[in-house]
């Protein structure tokens, strides 16, 4: 930490008292969060059309055919792991 963040973080501490050294974004939903209504229509195309593809190439036929664009990253977050991984 700079001298200046450490300058920051006590006046916040004496102003707020520890409270206020708390992040804000605490208990909020992250930006990245995939919607309910997605996850359900991606699971069912995975299910039904490539259930036996690895999470790269599910993710690459996503986008070609049914234009749903995720990471392939974020598979393991709409399919919770239902995708075989590359081996």
């Amino acid at each position: 930490m700079s001298s200046k963040e450490l300058r920051r973080l006590e006046l916040i501490q004496k102003l707020i008292n520890a409270s206020g050294l708390v992040s804000k974004k605490r208990s909020k939903p992250s930006n990245n969060i995939i919607a309910n209504d997605d996850k359900i229509k991606v699971l069912a195309i995975i299910s039904e059309c490539y259930n036996d593809f690895g999470p790269t190439l599910a993710a690459e036929k996503l986008l070609q055919h049914h234009h749903y664009s995720f990471s392939v990253e974020n598979h393991s977050q709409v399919d919770g792991g239902v995708c075989a991984v590359d081996s």
